[in-house]
């Protein structure tokens, strides 16, 4: 998972069933937006990742944002996994951090 600290940051908690279950950070960046996001260990495997991921990105396009840039890292294969199936596609790879870039257009 990749945090990272930026101005102007929006972040968002999960919850199941009143149980803190993750958050969500989003970082808008002009027209576009990263998202970063967290579920606790013994959560995962649920579809809490791509129910927060989807539910986030149809609220920034909606609210006018045209793509959705994200940055995984390249061992982390859940998510890797959760970006493609959700339309993202592959865009290269982080110039300032080891991660690789993953897009999906409004």
């Amino acid at each position: 998972m990749l945090f990272f600290q930026a101005a102007g940051a929006h972040r968002y908690a999960l919850y199941l069933d009143g149980v803190y279950a993750g958050g969500v950070a989003v970082y808008p960046d002009g027209d576009a937006f990263s998202v970063g996001l967290l579920i606790v260990p013994s959560l995962r495997g649920r579809g809490l990742g791509p129910l927060a991921l989807g539910l986030t990105v149809r609220r920034y396009f909606t609210a006018g944002f045209s793509l959705c840039r994200d940055f995984v890292a390249p061992d982390n294969g859940p998510s890797i996994r959760m970006h493609e199936k959700a339309g993202f596609v592959p865009a290269g790879e982080a110039q300032d951090r080891r991660a690789l870039v993953y897009e999906l257009r409004a």
